[in-house]
């Protein structure tokens, strides 16, 4: 369905310019408050991956990494798109040789299941052969004999493959020892990482210590009691990046209640703990699906709500199509029903008449019509002619309906106007000389005036008013040349109170930070609200004052901070790094229980030529 001529459609969220096409309304012109990444617009706490850099934006870790190992920024913890091994991603999907299912793409190499002819290693990698002189192959797997038990018995080892068993003894939890063994008695060693196993490798746990989480690769169903899930035993993965934050499953995994690690979807953040095949929110470029999957499109009547990465259902009701990034712009309604002004009505409101599911407006004069031009009803004030509606007042004047009910009649235009409609001073031609002034705001009164008033510039004979609000003047309606009183330049299109994430304001325009902000109250070095990443991608260092764990106030970023004597760690995220100034005579330092205020204390490690270390450990005393 294709939007009549008179239809206004709602603007987009967070965009200043947009268009209709094609059925869809896309964004031309995004904020410049926010940042354009993977085609939609971001601030910076929206993105885990980037880090604001004044005027740009500059990656977190490795390239392609959407969370950091916590407290290594070289080394990926999780990948957008695949993880390469060695901490590194991939900047698209690759197969890998001889895997035919992935268990955890974003995270590593592992291999759930292999090509036929493949078996699985110790390191759940997939090896065309499997040495008869020093292996076994047994099942799925290849397996080192120096870890195969004396007597041990291939067919009749639970776990030699992952395909469902009737086994009626097998699986049962009071049988769980038992999975690593052909019988009673035979049993392969578990990995020192393992508390429990079902197989000689550190990914062949199925039980962790406490404090530690199971990343399951495989699973596998008996007849009795619940899947048996098998895998290694991680730390967790610290929120937001932070090694002294609570532990939890890594993205692109969910934790199903006993601190197992199951893998969500491909492309999937964030999936149901009950149903880890349904994504609730995907990696950024996907957009999760009714039925849990993610995808770059979302089907009709959803929309991409790149926030929460998902596929939101149209959020105006009756709504059977909405912008494709909008949910809460609706461009088709039900049949039967009309779209005005973003609402869907069964019958369109006075003054309007239903054609093709939307409600154009009748002609000036009408209250109901069936068409532009056939009208049966005028609004009072005005006579029905043939199909149309004229006023009784001469030109120059018009029924004022800003009078009280018993006081209304024809009343003069105001002076400044030569003709006018509805009201006296609402201006529909001007005299010679003067120009309609075109309101910003819709139903407003236009009025003229001999120059364009600030925010307007002039434009066929009228004032039209500049696009951003707090533009003083400007040349067409996005070519604002300068701002209105309180207000800062950006570029050449916007003005803002507050400069946008990573500029300040400076003689009324918005200026890039520098000197290793990231943002900014001012353009001094030690104006850094947040820090920017180095050329290797690693966070700068803020600076806090002394005898001081308040991070929010500015401070001067640095990239060697915790390199220098004298300077400890506070504590870092994925995208902050923060550093306290040590005791005095002390060359490293550290906070401990940097969370906690009550027991958060700054402890010395090393001491200057000439000082020892206190007993406490908090300052060093002189020999």
């Amino acid at each position: 369905m294709v939007p009549l001529p008179d239809y206004c459609v709602p603007q987009l969220r967070r965009c200043i310019r947009a268009k209709y096409e094609d059925g869809d309304v896309t964004c031309l012109q995004y904020s410049s408050a926010y940042r354009l990444v993977d085609g939609y617009a971001y601030l910076d706490n929206e993105l885990p991956d980037l880090a604001v850099s004044g005027a740009s934006l500059v990656q977190i870790g490795p390239d392609h990494c959407w969370n950091v190992v916590p407290g290594n920024h070289q080394q990926c913890a999780v990948c957008r798109f695949q993880a390469a091994g060695e901490g590194l991603c991939r900047a698209e999907p690759q197969p890998v040789p001889g895997c035919q299912v992935l268990a955890h793409p974003h995270l590593n190499e592992d291999c759930a299941q292999c090509e036929p002819g493949h078996w699985l290693d110790a390191n759940r990698r997939c090896v065309g052969t499997c040495p008869a002189a020093d292996h076994i192959a047994c099942g799925a797997h290849c397996i080192p004999k120096r870890l195969v038990p004396e007597g041990f018995h291939c067919a009749d080892w639970p776990m030699a493959n992952a395909d469902p068993s009737t086994s009626d003894t097998a699986g049962r939890p009071e049988h769980a020892h038992l999975l690593k063994c052909s019988r009673p008695g035979v049993c392969f060693q578990c990995h020192d990482a393992c508390d429990q196993c079902a197989g000689p490798g550190p990914k062949d746990c199925t039980s962790c210590p406490a404090g530690r989480f199971l990343l399951a690769h495989s699973s596998k169903t008996f007849s009795h009691g619940p899947a048996v899930h098998v895998g290694a035993c991680i730390r967790g993965y610290g929120a937001n990046g932070d090694p002294d934050a609570e532990r939890q499953c890594p993205a692109t995994t969910v934790d199903n209640g006993t601190g197992v690690c199951l893998a969500c979807p491909a492309n999937c953040r964030q999936c149901d703990p009950t149903d880890p095949t349904k994504c609730l929110s995907c990696l950024r470029g996907f957009f999760a699906h009714p039925d849990g999957s993610c995808g770059h499109a979302c089907p009709a009547g959803t929309a991409k709500d790149s926030l929460t990465g998902s596929c939101a259902k149209c959020t105006v009701q009756d709504c059977t199509h909405c912008a494709s990034e909008d949910p809460g712009l609706c461009l088709t309604c039900w049949s039967g029903d009309y779209l005005h002004e973003n609402v869907c009505r069964g019958i369109c409101p006075g003054g309007h008449f239903g054609r093709k599911g939307f409600c154009p407006t009748c002609d000036s004069g009408c209250a109901l019509c069936t068409s532009k031009f056939y009208c049966y009803a005028c609004y009072p004030s005005y006579i029905m002619g043939a199909d149309e509606c004229y006023t009784p007042c001469g030109s120059g004047s018009v029924w004022d309906f800003d009078l009280p009910g018993s006081q209304q009649g024809c009343r003069p235009c105001n002076p400044n106007c030569r003709a006018c409609d509805l009201y006296t001073n609402n201006c529909t031609h001007c005299h010679p000389g003067m120009y309609l002034v075109v309101p910003r705001e819709k139903g407003a009164r236009q009025f003229c005036a001999a120059e364009c008033p600030e925010g307007y510039f002039l434009s066929g004979g009228r004032c039209q008013p500049c696009l951003d609000s707090g533009c003083a003047t400007c040349t067409t309606a996005t070519n604002c040349t300068a701002c209105k009183f309180g207000h800062a330049l950006f570029g050449d299109s916007e003005c803002f109170t507050t400069c946008p994430e990573g500029y300040y304001k400076h003689s009324k325009q918005c200026l890039p930070c520098g000197g290793g902000c990231g943002t900014c109250a001012n353009g001094l070095g030690v104006g850094c609200l947040q820090c920017t990443a180095s050329p290797n991608n690693v966070p700068r260092v803020k600076e806090l004052p002394a005898e001081s764990f308040d991070v929010v106030p500015t401070a001067r970023c640095t990239a060697d901070a915790l390199t220098r004597p004298g300077w400890g760690l506070f504590y870092q995220t994925q995208k902050d790094r923060f550093a306290v100034p040590c005791p005095e005579h002390c060359l490293s330092c550290f906070v401990k229980s940097p969370h906690d205020p009550a027991e958060r204390a700054l402890h010395c490690v090393s001491c200057a030529a000439g000082y020892a270390l206190s007993s406490d450990g908090l300052s060093c005393e002189a020999e």
